[in-house]
């Protein structure tokens, strides 16, 4: 699994969290305020708090680093 990488965005205030999903091979990015994405790192408040509308998807990524496809690939088959 490659990691994940931090780049400014076109966004005003805005970074891009990305990587190459290891199943599509396609690049994944989720565009983030920089502020709240700190907040996030430093751990102030729980990821839920700071990004409530982002889809489950997408937050995972920042917690966890697997993409949707990756996610699906190597948990979905586990027992519930």
């Amino acid at each position: 699994m490659t990691k994940k990488q931090v780049f400014k965005s076109d966004k005003k205030d805005c970074i891009n969290v990305v990587k190459i999903c290891s199943v599509t091979h396609t690049q994944y990015c989720v565009t983030v305020e920089e502020e709240k994405y700190e907040r996030y790192m430093n751990g102030i408040s729980p990821i839920q708090f700071i990004f409530p509308d982002m889809s489950t998807d997408d937050r995972e990524f920042l917690i966890s680093g697997f993409t949707p496809d990756e996610w699906d690939k190597y948990f979905d088959s586990w027992p519930k």
